[in-house]
């Protein structure tokens, strides 16, 4: 039996009646960059079968095409969390800037992995604009939340690191786990502009606020 074609793969993602045929067209698909394809995975975004959405939102992610944005946008708000996360990893893998209003919304998710995934995509486009919802996510409850937040907020451009830092710091409760992180933070990616700042905090209430201050504006001097 001869090798299926292009052609072949192609008429099986657009209209074979078997959800496993279609979703090995799908994989077969995204490892190849024949212009004729990437309209058949746009036209697959909407299929009925989660998986065979979740291969084409991985496919897409490897199409640098601005074209290919609104579709993600589309499955990142898809009924299937394993589909929503691969479209925040594609948007991320892609470099689509005109994709970040959905990453900031994906950052909200119900699911874990989701918010996750949008987080780290945040870090691949290192856009200033994701300051904001980068430094709010650092003092997310969830550690692993908090985790990949401090990864993608180091990959931003410093200035608008530390602006969003400084926005955030006076907002947060004095008592909270999370202060001489930020605080910590602030040191790696601050310049002397924030000393006056850090110095209000070398005489906090709580030890490890004390120590994170010291070490941040050592750091930010060290740098001098």
């Amino acid at each position: 039996m001869p090798e299926p074609t292009l052609e072949d793969y192609l008429a099986q993602l657009r209209t074979h009646p078997a959800a496993d045929v279609r979703r090995n067209a799908a994989w077969v698909l995204g490892r190849q960059r024949d212009p004729r394809i990437l309209p058949v995975l746009l036209g697959a975004v909407t299929d009925s079968d989660e998986a065979v959405r979740l291969r084409v939102a991985e496919a897409l992610g490897s199409w640098r095409d601005e074209s290919v944005v609104d579709a993600l946008q589309t499955l990142i708000q898809d009924a299937d969390a394993d589909v929503r996360t691969m479209a925040a990893q594609s948007i991320g893998q892609g470099a689509h800037h005109s994709g970040l209003e959905a990453l900031f919304a994906a950052v909200n998710d119900p699911e874990s992995d989701v918010r996750v995934a949008a987080l780290e995509a945040l870090g691949k486009l290192a856009d200033p604009q994701a300051a904001p919802v980068l430094s709010a996510a650092l003092i997310d409850e969830d550690s692993l939340i908090r985790f990949q937040a401090l990864q993608s907020f180091l990959a931003l451009p410093p200035d608008a690191a530390q602006s969003a830092l400084l926005s955030l710091l006076p907002t947060v409760d004095a008592e909270s786990p999370q202060l001489a992180s930020l605080i910590e933070t602030l040191g790696r990616v601050g310049d002397a502009s924030a000393l006056p700042v850090l110095a209000q905090f070398a005489t906090h209430q709580y030890d490890d606020v004390q120590d994170a201050a010291a070490w941040a504006i050592e750091q930010i001097k060290n740098r001098g």
